[in-house]
């Protein structure tokens, strides 16, 4: 998987994933002329934090700081509805984002909890 100018690699063989490593070095530094960063082994059962979500073997979940955000915006939401200050139109605007990004977890059961379905 890779983000912007980061990049994560997967597999149980740990010799691959060595090997995958040294022909990326070597392809950002010959032709490309790039340094990478270190690089961070670590054991998938520790899950990895990566753009907001907490990426296990078999689970992907929202970071503690994602959760606070979430909770957070949807409450300021709320309360802009139930003030008055915006209509429903303008509140799914702004929670539809939220939610795209909350889905792509698992948050089943975190989004029924808040939203009380």
């Amino acid at each position: 998987m890779r983000y912007m100018d980061d990049m994560i690699l997967w597999d149980d063989d740990k010799v691959k994933l060595k090997q995958a490593l040294s022909a990326i070095q070597n392809f950002t530094e010959n032709p490309l002329k790039l340094t990478l960063k270190p690089h961070l082994l670590n054991y998938s059962h520790q899950g990895l934090p990566f753009l907001g979500y907490q990426i296990l073997p078999n689970q992907v979940r929202l970071t503690q700081n994602s959760k606070h955000r979430f909770f957070r915006k949807t409450t300021t939401i709320e309360n802009h509805y139930h003030a008055g200050d915006w209509q429903e139109a303008e509140c799914q605007r702004h929670i539809l984002p939220l939610l795209a990004f909350a889905k792509h977890a698992d948050t089943e059961g975190l989004l029924k909890k808040h939203f009380n379905i």
